[in-house]
């Protein structure tokens, strides 16, 4: 099809009494779909079964096994919470336990402290842990060496508090739950001298405080919001009434988990904490007695009592569904979610350290699938997929709503479908495989690209074509449908006409397209192919003079007289983009005084323009207008100066085109009777120079001496002269054991034979 034949022109006054059937301006449009999987407003919720996740914005499997990895032997596990160093644990009577989880296989027990009451529950602020214990109401203990916890104060001013619950922090806040007496407020910016600030009436037994942000939650017959904007001196501003009598809450981003016992969890939005609303519940256990929640918000980790501890799949916190459980020895009290690990207080079964197992996955529940994606009535002919995540995916295409699927790769490769249609819609199937990736496979993104069909031709680009001289641009063009076996129609070629004269925009009244008059150029046979191809003449080139541009139209031809489908015209130009040679027999040779003199070949290029010289203190530096230092079309250049630059020569075309920079030969120099200190560059310098001497070529070894301010030797240089005399020696501001020399200035002593000469040199750090 690349091919164009010799200009057999003829005027096509384009004769409208013809059928001419005309597609709309859509036709032949190419529509793409992304999906990152930040919404799921493209995912059909019925036959999608596997992890559709807009938190982290993935698809996954989900995981439902649990793995032990530990249990630490304790005394009544009641709370955990993470320390700077250690896992801090209230373990009852056991008091507070220091637990270090370098290698959660085998955690060890730092430190125990034992006090008056039972350990309930724990705090912590930099290196402070705030432990409740019971009616002896709050330790103060210093955990800033984990394996050597003081006691720093205990807080019950007068034996005035009841029962304390638990504690939370806002520094320099404590808040205590305090059974009936409520919520105490108390001043611990002394961790020594703890003081009552004030006590915030809750009307019924507070359980539980947590505090999130700015925002203080307290737990009695219903959720209390408070806003910390004073931390002593907490602001109501909402309450929410759960589902049933809350025990305790945990907060993970906008979203609030309340353990009710028997009635379950209760996923609660606190986006607005003024009103908070209910998510959802879910209710699958005799006591669900706290719950933490992943990094992500995607999962959440229920302390369900006697059943143990239950992992829920919260991505969806409207409907919070329960992937995996592990029974427990002993009642589950509280969960702590810390880098991948599930630390679980059991009470007398101790505390266990659980992970999800990256290998539990499910299996079954592995499908992804969307809706019809195809957003208009145009039939699609063909689908290309692009997919960003792991290889063990499979992808498929269904035509007709999925009643049946074709097997699409993910690499953008074009797929006719089995027949036209609208309803389009894709499927993945994850399937982990040996050696894969523990997490299982992971969708990150998909992009579907759909083609429209159109009776009409549609031009897809008019290209230059790259690295020639000029003179033809390549136009692509997309299908007819009826470029087809069957049907009303059929192509049997296509023919290429470009524009010569006419209008460039249609003329109401007059048929739309394709205004003026046109030569008709070629035609290719229809072979039903989804896209042609063809390398056509254009009538002149663009270049920095003006833009040329040339105008084609493709016409489908049909077995049937007189009716045929026109393209909408498109433009585009030709230009002479082959690079030119770089110049030849370059030669530069220093004729100090009078300069250095570059001498080179005649340019061979047919369209020369001139030649560029461009000069730089740094060798190899690439040509830039900031080095350009001359234009000529002569073949050598005097360079009067006595600086010491390197010199770069290419040649540029009437195109505007440049070749890269020439090789050149050896720099000669004319033989001189002495030696001559030419400078370094750059002076001053840091930390790298470059010394510049002239030498005789026959003089002999030649020693250079570089001595500080002080007349004491740093670096010794020994070299042999050049052929062409011009030394060039490198110096990195460092002596001759390697060490950096101090800023200050230099001496270079140069010797060849009898000869001295002096330079000085200037490093500045």
């Amino acid at each position: 099809m690349n091919r164009y034949p010799s200009a057999a022109q003829r005027v096509l006054p384009l004769f409208w009494s013809l059928i001419l059937l005309l597609a709309s301006p859509a036709a032949g449009e190419i529509l793409t779909i992304d999906e990152d999987f930040s919404s799921t407003a493209r995912r059909d919720d019925t036959l999608s079964t596997a992890a559709w996740d807009t938190v982290q914005q993935n698809a996954h499997l989900r995981s439902q096994v649990l793995r032990n990895r530990a249990t630490v032997a304790t005394t009544a596990a009641y709370y955990s919470a993470l320390g700077p160093e250690s896992i801090l644990l209230a373990d009852g009577t056991g008091g507070l336990r220091s637990i270090g989880l370098d290698d959660p296989d085998e955690p060890v027990l730092l430190d125990q402290l034992t006090f008056a009451e039972q350990a309930r529950g724990v705090a912590v602020f930099g290196t402070t842990a705030f432990v409740t214990i019971g009616g002896s109401g709050l330790a103060v203990v210093d955990i800033g060496n984990p394996a050597d916890m003081q006691t720093l104060a205990t807080f019950d001013p007068g034996g005035s508090l009841r029962y304390v619950n638990a504690v939370a922090l806002s520094y320099p806040a404590a808040y205590l739950a305090e059974s009936d007496s409520g919520v105490t407020v108390v001043d611990v910016s002394d961790p020594a001298q703890p003081t009552f600030v004030r006590r915030l009436e809750t009307g019924t037994w507070a359980r539980d405080v947590h505090v999130r942000g700015n925002l203080l939650f307290a737990v009695d017959t219903t959720v209390r919001i408070y806003s910390l904007a004073d931390p002593f001196n907490p602001l109501l501003i909402g309450t929410y009434d759960p589902t049933g009598t809350p025990l305790r809450v945990n907060v993970a981003g906008d979203r609030a988990f309340v353990a009710c016992g028997a009635a379950g969890l209760d996923i609660v939005d606190i986006a607005n904490p003024t009103e908070a609303q209910l998510l959802g519940n879910i209710d699958q256990w005799s006591s669900c007695r706290h719950a933490a929640a992943s990094a992500s918000g995607d999962t959440a980790f229920v302390a369900a009592g006697p059943q143990g501890l239950a992992v829920l799949d919260v991505h969806d916190p409207t409907d919070p569904r329960e992937i995996g459980t592990r029974p427990t020895p002993g009642p589950a009290g509280h969960a702590l979610y810390h880098q991948g690990l599930i630390l679980l207080a059991t009470g007398t079964a101790g505390l266990r350290i659980d992970e999800l197992d990256p290998y539990g996955l499910d299996r079954d529940n592995n499908r992804i699938q969307t809706i019809n994606l195809n957003t208009t009535d145009d039939p699609i002919s063909r689908v290309a997929l692009n997919a960003a995540g792991t290889d063990s995916v499979h992808y498929a295409i269904s035509a007709n709503g999925g009643g049946t699927w074709q097997v699409i790769a993910s690499d953008g490769q074009w797929l006719d479908l089995n027949e036209p249609a609208t309803d389009i819609r894709w499927r993945a199937e994850l399937v982990p495989v040996d050696g894969g990736p523990v997490e299982g496979p992971t969708i990150y993104h998909v992009s579907l690209t759909m083609e429209r069909l159109s009776s009409n031709p549609a031009i897809v680009s008019v290209d230059d074509v790259p690295a020639d001289d000029g003179g033809q641009v390549r136009v692509r063009w997309l299908r007819s449908r009826h470029d087809d076996a069957g049907g009303e129609f059929t192509i049997t070629e296509y023919s290429v006409y470009r524009r010569y004269a006419g209008r460039a925009r249609d003329v109401p009244g007059e048929p739309p397209y394709p205004p003026g008059q046109w030569d008709y150029l070629t035609s290719v046979p229809a072979d039903r192919e989804q896209e042609y191809s063809l390398v056509a003449p254009t009538l002149a080139d663009s270049n920095a003079a003006g833009l040329h541009t040339a105008v084609f139209f493709v016409r489908a031809r049909t077995s049937q007289p007189g009716i045929f489908f026109d393209s909408a015209p498109d433009s585009g130009y030709s230009v002479n983009n082959r690079q030119p040679a770089p110049p030849t027999g370059l030669v530069i040779i220093y004729q100090q005084p009078a300069g250095t003199l570059l001498q080179w070949d005649a340019s061979q290029e047919p369209d020369f323009a001139h030649f560029r010289i461009y000069r730089s203190l740094v060798a190899g530096q690439p040509p830039s207008p900031g080095t350009l230092h001359a234009v000529t079309d002569q073949t050598s250049f005097l360079d009067p100066t006595q600086e010491n630059f390197h010199y770069q020569l290419t040649q540029v075309d009437q195109a505007g085109r440049e070749s890269e920079p020439a090789h050149y030969l050896s720099p000669v120099a004319p033989a001189v009777p002495d030696l001559a200190w030419l400078g370094n560059q750059p002076n001053p310098f840091n930390p790298t120079t470059e010394l510049s001497l002239r030498t005789d070529p026959d003089g002999g070894p030649v020693r250079v001496g570089i001595f500080d301010s002080r007349g004491r030797l740093v670096r010794r240089f020994d070299a042999q002269p050049p052929g062409n005399g011009l030394l060039r020696l490198r110096w990195d501001g460092r002596d001759d054991q390697g060490r950096l020399c101090a800023s200050g200035a230099y001496l270079a002593h140069l010797r060849q034979g009898t000869v001295t000469r002096r330079g000085k040199m200037l490093l500045v750090r």
